[in-house]
């Protein structure tokens, strides 16, 4: 058995050797070969020897690595060849990290009757785990128990997490609920949350992990949030719905449908505010990419995203900027970008429960062979919002802040060009700011004449108040 680090790997084979001892058989664990020194093939070869004077005999070797001589390797693979000539009823049961399996460590493949990769566990093992874990901790610690909290929640929360990093993860919470420092118990979701970030930060692995730019999220964000876009919000749903949920329709039908979206359309219009919103409502895992940071080396990370998207299904992999990775062909960087894209495209049939969306204003800047069929088939415009989708975003950003009766949707809509819901986010900012300025934080009611002169503010330091069109931005 094979794999990183706190995949479980030495518990999976301690409960094999378990099983195997119901039917007879005794249980030899070497866990060190350092103990001999050096460990040579006489070592081996004597222990062996025991085992057959004892068999029915389970053998868990839970120590190879690369610090073994060609010689005890070889002679391992001797010893379990005899075995299986002379048919002892001797079960020999060895890990390894998977970065152990270049070198001369490969030479003891061959002699394996199965090889057994395992991961760290994947988001519905990962439930499991702590589903158990707080039921056995909740019998000693009131209040504890899964019942009290939104498990796949803390699932997606511990994305990273091998089994030793989630049983760390329970006795730092056993110990936070049982003490009046700090936190004070009964735990919420909250504290759990932050808890998890506290083992995360710990976690010997992370720095590798973080290769991949980025973290599972769990949007907090829904559609409530966004203001206006109701045809958008409408579509999204349901293309994302017919491919994640129906595809036993589309079996029977005879049609495939499309496993990525390409979002389009003018900066600050609510892209990504969407998506993050689309994965809240239903309740799918949030994976954001920053494609400026992604690019460099590429080629290595981006299998990785669309790996990690996998084992936390079902997932929305956002890509933001797409046209930075995305660009058409024409130099070596962009063609190797782009061709690790399409490999991992074309293989989204095969990750279950994977919707890729990207988002971009320069969609005449992308290669031609991302928007064919099976690929960003389905493209979607947000475009700048019309009067009544500028009310609807108005009210929205309003909702906490203290108004005149006068200031309403219908007055901002008319004061204002055409703006963005961003811009619509920063006039109301602009306009508390101005507020703070001229009353008392407590007593502040924000009135027509300070949203006038915030947009005046607004305008006055955009780049482009003529034609925001003719930015190179938008082309």
């Amino acid at each position: 058995m094979f794999g990183p680090d706190g995949a479980g790997k030495r518990r999976f084979l301690r409960a094999t050797a378990g099983e195997l001892g119901k039917h007879g058989y005794e249980f030899i664990q070497i866990t060190s070969l350092h103990e001999y020194r050096p460990p040579g093939p006489e070592m081996i070869t004597s222990l062996f020897e025991e085992c057959v004077s004892n068999q029915p005999v389970t053998i868990l070797l839970d120590c190879l690595d690369g610090m073994f001589s060609d010689d005890v390797i070889r002679t391992l693979g001797q010893q379990l060849d005899t075995l299986r000539e002379d048919g002892s009823d001797i079960v020999v049961l060895s890990s390894m990290a998977d970065h152990q399996l270049h070198g001369h460590l490969q030479e003891y493949l061959p002699h394996m009757d199965v090889v057994v990769e395992i991961e760290r566990p994947e988001i519905s093992r990962r439930e499991a785990i702590i589903r158990n874990r707080l039921e056995t901790v909740g019998g000693d610690i009131s209040g504890l128990t899964p019942e009290e909290y939104d498990i796949k929640r803390l699932a997606r929360e511990t994305d990273q997490f091998g089994t030793k990093d989630l049983q760390r993860l329970m006795r730092r919470l056993a110990a936070t609920a049982t003490t009046t420092a700090g936190t004070a118990p009964p735990l919420d979701e909250s504290d759990i949350v932050s808890v998890i970030k506290q083992v995360n930060t710990e976690r010997v692995e992370k720095l590798v992990d973080e290769e991949t730019l980025t973290n599972v999220d769990v949007p907090e964000v829904t559609f409530d949030d966004v203001g206006g876009h109701e045809e958008a919000k409408r579509r999204l749903l349901e293309q994302v719905e017919q491919a994640l949920t129906h595809e036993d329709i589309g079996a029977k039908m005879g049609v495939e449908f499309g496993s990525g979206i390409l979002l389009h359309g003018p900066p600050g219009t609510g892209k990504t505010m969407l998506v993050r919103a689309l994965a809240n409502e239903l309740d799918y895992t949030f994976i954001p990419v920053n494609s400026s940071l992604l690019k460099r080396n590429a080629q290595q990370k981006i299998p990785g995203l669309f790996y990690r998207a996998q084992r936390n299904a079902p997932t929305i992999l956002f890509f933001d900027e797409f046209d930075l990775l995305g660009g058409e062909r024409g130099n070596l960087g962009e063609d190797t970008t782009v061709n690790t894209l399409l490999t991992e495209l074309d293989g989204v049939e095969q990750l279950n429960q994977v919707m890729v969306i990207a988002a971009t204003n320069r969609p005449k800047s992308l290669d031609p062979a991302l928007l064919r069929p099976g690929r960003f088939d389905y493209h979607l415009e947000i475009d700048r919002p019309k009067t009544s989708v500028q009310e609807d975003i108005f009210e929205t950003h309003t909702r906490d802040i203290p108004l005149t009766e006068d200031v309403t949707p219908e007055w901002f809509a008319e004061m204002t060009e055409t703006v963005t819901g961003a811009e619509i986010a920063a006039i109301c900012e602009r306009a508390v700011t101005i507020g703070m300025r001229d009353d008392d934080v407590d007593e502040m009611v924000l009135s027509r004449s300070q949203f006038e002169d915030a947009y005046t503010d607004f305008k006055r330091g955009r780049l482009f108040t003529e034609d925001l069109n003719s930015s190179p931005a938008f082309q």
